[in-house]
């Protein structure tokens, strides 16, 4: 029980607190490369930067994630980079 514990408290750690790699990629991507920010900053949420991205066949970052994986944990990605849409 307590290396579970220890295995999330590491995990969080090693992804600077995203969910996982694939996460911490996508996000890492938008915060620093200035095109994908500007694109993010004119989409509603995630979903419809991704529908962006695809229709000008992005759809991967550049080390090789893809913005459509599974593992990328949207509802981390929308709170991070969208809340402000919410207001």
């Amino acid at each position: 029980m307590i290396t579970a514990e220890l295995d999330k408290a590491a995990v969080s750690q090693l992804y600077n607190g995203w969910t996982n790699y694939q996460t911490w990629n996508v996000a890492l991507w938008i915060s620093n490369d200035a095109t994908l920010n500007s694109i993010a900053a004119k989409c509603e949420n995630f979903t419809a930067f991704k529908k962006f991205l695809k229709t000008v066949n992005v759809l991967c970052t550049p080390d090789g994630v893809y913005y459509a994986d599974q593992k990328v944990d949207t509802d981390n990605i929308n709170k991070n980079f969208w809340w402000l849409a919410r207001k």
